[in-house]
């Protein structure tokens, strides 16, 4: 096939189109039946199937093969999953998806947008994944050299990117303390230890943000996760070597970044900010770095009430908990320098600042300033760990604003979900 092919959608009649010659190649009432007919003119060896504007109703999820690039014109190609996938790719190399929306049926059966499963030097980008039930966006079983740019992800249930047993290594038996007796390593088809890449998305809604289990040589950098009902970033159970740089959240239900039994963590120049529960969590994590970032209005209480109507800080529950800007749970080796921990007036002081528990080890904790806390900037209970230069100002913030006196900063997620679903239309 010399030619891309071109897929209208016609009153319920969908049609794959040559590009140049205009040959009517396939015509049917079902749209996978269509978009498949035209992948398959390619037989592997490359080439492009164009969506045009219009609805693409999914009775089947749309397997793809090598080399394939499918892409729409922007939002007006809808495509609408009503099984358990939108997008298929298998064991396939050199796929391209992108300029879509790609959103989940009414019959509430579409568990995910798009699954990329043992694929290798694949791309999604630019397109807008909403409303499946468990992930926009899964990324599965040693995919390498793989890559998600430049998306819009919401609603989605679970989480609205996720990465699921990318691993090198797996551990056969905890000793432990965090050791194992033996470890076999996971090869990909192109070696092992080969990374992915998360950038650019935007991300609002939905349960967690992104999600990382299992997977490990990972860059996350330059997304905005908005609104979550769960973590922001959650990276556990051996997602070892994983950047996130560069990235913002705001206004998450729960903690913003979650380190669980993953190592060689690096958390740098991001801003973390309005969070209902700790800021950053580490537990059973070894060697990270916590450089350089902003982590703001911790432990935020969210009465769901809208800010502009001036909430009473009266209607804080007697009994709630403080949290910490960053809670290092059994952490060892790990450099936590230069961070701004902070939190306006218009929420309730941390408890501390930095807390690291007598479980953590070996950690420096220097140069960092911390603003409005009830306990104290940080305490450090790890044996060995070096805790010096920090600054602290506690009991008032560095800036006073007099119009926000005795009011308590709220969110209102009601807003977002609705505003999802016109986006779903």
């Amino acid at each position: 096939m010399n030619e891309s092919i071109l897929v209208v959608a016609d009153n319920q009649i969908y049609r794959a189109i040559g590009n140049i010659s205009r040959k009517i190649l396939h015509e049917s009432d079902s749209a996978a039946s269509v978009i498949e007919h035209a992948i398959d003119q390619f037989q592997g060896n490359g080439g492009q199937v164009l969506l045009e504007n219009g609805d693409f109703t999914l009775d089947r999820p749309i397997q793809l093969t090598n080399n394939i690039t499918l892409r729409g014109v922007g939002r007006g190609t809808r495509l609408i999953a009503n099984h358990y996938a939108g997008l298929v790719c298998e064991g396939i190399n050199g796929v391209s998806i992108a300029d879509m929306r790609i959103v989940a049926g009414p019959n509430r059966n579409a568990k995910t947008g798009i699954i990329l499963d043992y694929c290798g030097n694949c791309s999604v980008r630019d397109l807008i994944c909403i409303g499946f039930a468990d992930y926009g966006i899964l990324m599965k079983n040693h995919c390498f050299l793989c890559e998600i740019r430049g998306c819009s992800l919401a609603g989605n249930g679970k989480a609205n990117v996720a990465l699921h047993n990318n691993k090198c290594f797996v551990a056969e038996r905890d000793l432990g303390s965090g050791s194992v007796s033996t470890s076999t390593w996971q090869f990909t088809r192109a070696g092992f230890c080969v990374p992915n890449l998360v950038s650019n998305c935007t991300i609002f809604g939905g349960g967690k943000g992104i999600e990382l289990n299992e997977t490990t040589v990972a860059n996350i950098v330059a997304c905005t996760v908005y609104q979550t009902h769960d973590i922001a970033f959650h990276i556990h159970k051996t997602s070892n070597s994983v950047l996130i740089s560069g990235c913002r959240t705001f206004q998450i239900t729960g903690p913003a970044v979650v380190v669980e039994e993953s190592h060689e963590f690096n958390l740098s120049s991001n801003i973390f900010c309005w969070h209902t529960e700790h800021g950053i969590i580490t537990n059973n994590a070894r060697w990270g770095t916590i450089v350089g970032n902003e982590i703001i209005d911790t432990g935020s209480w969210n009465s769901e009430l809208p800010v502009v109507n001036g909430t009473s800080s009266e209607l804080l529950p007697e009994d709630f908990e403080p949290f910490n800007g960053i809670n290092m749970i059994d952490t060892h080796g790990y450099a936590v320098t230069g961070n701004s921990i902070f939190n306006w007036q218009v929420c309730p002081p941390m408890k501390y600042g930095i807390y690291e528990d007598k479980a953590s080890k070996k950690n420096v904790i220097t140069g960092n300033n911390i603003n409005l806390f009830s306990e104290d900037s940080v305490l450090s209970l790890g044996e060995e760990t070096v805790d010096k230069d920090n600054v602290g100002e506690s009991s008032t913030t560095h800036f006073w604003a007099a119009s926000l006196e005795n009011q308590l900063q709220s969110f209102v997620t009601q807003l977002m979900s609705e505003q999802i679903e016109i986006m779903k239309s």
